[in-house]
């Protein structure tokens, strides 16, 4: 099978969907299809010979973030000159109503169209702009996948139609798999934080707020922050209640992650919303980490309370700090939440959810 992956995000940096889409390629291609590769790319030519960059990136603020997509006008004549080109079998296009790339492809594709939707939130100011003329690309959608319940509901209040859940998967080969020390100290608690923790929706400024809690009982406790992002914004509040042991780590490795998840005594995700799916979660739980995340849809999809961790209320520090207090102090309880989120992660090992993909196109195609 030839098999075309679009997305609309710039393929030259590190997200979810883009590093869904290389997932499903290394597992297509592991079982002989042809993949080509068709998004925006900022940084020079792609390594991958079958990635095929279309558009000049421009970033654009969505849902509390930072999407780099291409807002070309003129990809049409180019997508037409590709499909003639490459005969696919089938075009799966991520985010398909997403401008400019994913739309104009699915209004000049003529081969079957399957669309997975990763979003979720409370509105769209896109969708509601233009849902009129993204109607008109609705038929050409020959089947529709959704990455969660969250973004099942999401995309059905603006498109209704069927959607089958099939959900984002987890390296469970790198997380799962004891990786050299980071150097992280063992003789202090330790809480992880991962992500951009300049976007509001993250939730970073409600942890620096727990943590100031958590200090009063647990002087020793410790906040490491990964990912990339400027810290500047937050000195003043830690200053003012007067939280220690901050350390700033910046962006890190795949590897080095799974290392942090290995050793740290629990992660904390607390974002305010708009996550479509608990992807980092699942990382967490793959390398055997207690969680505690913020209660949202998207982290509700693969965290059971009081099962793999432990959900609180968004956008409450108090709530936050109680929770991860008790993970300190409750060993015992910590152990049982990260082997039951090892099996959970399980569940969700990329080569399951790609096996799963293979089948929904073999049904679109024998349709």
């Amino acid at each position: 099978m030839h098999i075309a992956l679009v997305w609309p995000y710039d393929a030259a940096y590190a997200g979810g969907v883009t590093e869904h889409v290389n997932q499903l390629t290394h597992y297509f291609r592991a079982w002989g299809h042809r993949v080509s590769l068709i998004a925006p790319y900022s940084k020079g030519k792609p390594a991958d010979p079958d990635f095929i960059p279309l558009g000049h990136v421009t970033p654009v603020a969505v849902n509390g973030s930072v999407a780099r997509v291409s807002l070309s006008l003129t990809l049409g004549p180019k997508i037409r000159q590709i499909l003639q080109k490459q005969h696919f079998d089938l075009a799966h296009i991520h985010e398909p109503f997403s401008p400019t790339l994913p739309t104009t492809f699915l209004s000049r594709s003529s081969v079957p169209n399957v669309g997975t939707f990763h979003a979720a939130g409370t509105r769209s100011l896109g969708y509601t702009t233009i849902q009129a003329l993204l109607r008109r690309l609705e038929p050409k959608l020959h089947g529709r996948i959704a990455v969660s319940a969250a973004a099942q509901e999401f995309a059905h209040r603006y498109f209704p139609a069927e959607y089958t859940i099939i959900p984002n998967g987890v390296d469970v080969a790198t997380y799962g798999t004891q990786q050299p020390s980071y150097g992280l100290s063992t003789t202090s608690p330790t809480i992880l934080f991962v992500g951009r923790f300049n976007e509001e929706r993250k939730g970073f400024r409600y942890l620096l707020e727990a943590m100031s809690y958590v200090q009063r009982t647990r002087p020793d406790a410790r906040l490491v922050v990964a990912g990339s992002g400027d810290p500047t914004p937050f000195l003043a509040a830690i200053r003012q209640w007067q939280i220690r042991n901050v350390e700033w780590l910046g962006y890190v490795s795949k590897t080095q992650l799974a290392a942090l998840y290995q050793q740290t005594t629990l992660f904390c995700a607390p974002s305010t919303g708009g996550e479509s799916f608990g992807i980092v979660l699942l990382e967490a739980m793959a390398a055997g980490a207690a969680v505690v995340a913020a209660d949202n849809p998207g982290y509700r999809d693969v965290l059971e309370h009081r099962v793999q961790g432990l959900l609180v209320p968004a956008r409450n520090a108090q709530a936050l700090a109680v929770a991860i207090l008790q993970l300190i102090e409750d060993q015992s309880l910590r152990a049982a939440m990260a082997e039951a989120g090892t099996i959970k992660a399980q569940l969700y090992a990329w080569e399951r959810v790609a096996q799963r993909v293979i089948a929904f196109y073999r049904g679109i195609l024998s349709g």
